[in-house]
């Protein structure tokens, strides 16, 4: 018969090496766990597509306002008013339904030049006679009863012409009527005081940034979405919809 063991008889313990060993080994698992997660997480993200209003609507382009978009999935009617009004068309790409007869060959007697208006290749041209300076129509503002458009400056903004399109009359007339505004001068449309970036479009854009760097004299102007759009009014509290709401 065996003895029994000692009180003092030593008792077989877990070295230090191997808790250390067992604390990295979990805190590994933990990590690749929360990589995996996240890495799933994105890309349930990216899979989902917002909610975006799917009927038509008098806007010139609806694909240029995305998220205004998905505010018309919950707001339809709403949606519907605005994208028929001014807001909605104060900024705007150049459409051949609404600049065809604008640009076939027209002209304006203004400021001691001849404008000419026209199409080509190039797209729709504004032609000074007085510089012999061509320029190519980038971006309008308005549908009804007038139309502006804007070329582009050399400092990478925009100026706005001084002649407008009438819509009903079908002609061009300069918004300054009898007053002579010469090139060099600050008002007329070539000058600092037509300066889109400068000047208008702040009342044109949502969420627009001038971006002006003095030292250079040049813009780098950004914007979320053309025309007043809903963030321009009610900021972009899309974002927290979009997450609880998705196709």
């Amino acid at each position: 018969m065996s003895a029994p063991e000692s009180a003092d008889a030593p008792v077989n313990r877990p070295s230090m090496k191997k808790w250390v060993v067992l604390l990295v080994v979990l805190g590994a698992l933990i990590g690749l766990g929360t990589m995996v997660k996240a890495w799933m997480d994105r890309r349930s993200g990216a899979a989902a597509q917002p909610v975006v209003f799917s009927g038509g609507s008098e806007h010139w382009d609806q694909n240029e306002v995305p998220i205004s978009m998905q505010c018309g999935a919950c707001h339809e009617k709403e949606f519907r008013q605005w994208a028929g009004s001014d807001h909605a068309w104060a900024f705007r790409k150049l459409g051949d339904q609404w600049e065809s007869e604008a640009f076939h060959n027209m002209k304006l007697d203004a400021h001691g030049s001849i404008l000419q208006f026209s199409t080509n290749g190039h797209g729709r041209m504004v032609h000074d006679g007085q510089s012999s300076t061509s320029w190519r129509a980038e971006w309008a503002t308005g549908r009804i009863p007038l139309v502006q458009y804007l070329v582009p400056a050399k400092d990478g903004g925009f100026h706005t012409l001084s002649a407008a399109w009438d819509v009903n009359r079908k002609e061009w007339f300069d918004i300054f009527g009898k007053e002579s505004r010469q090139p060099g001068d600050w008002g007329h449309w070539t000058g600092r005081g037509m300066n889109w970036n400068t000047q208008c479009a702040w009342c044109h854009m949502s969420l627009f940034h001038k971006n002006y760097d003095p030292v250079k004299d040049r813009y780098a102007s950004t914007w979320t979405e053309p025309g007043v759009t809903c963030i321009q009014c009610h900021g972009p509290c899309w974002t927290s919809r979009r997450r609880g709401r998705v196709a």
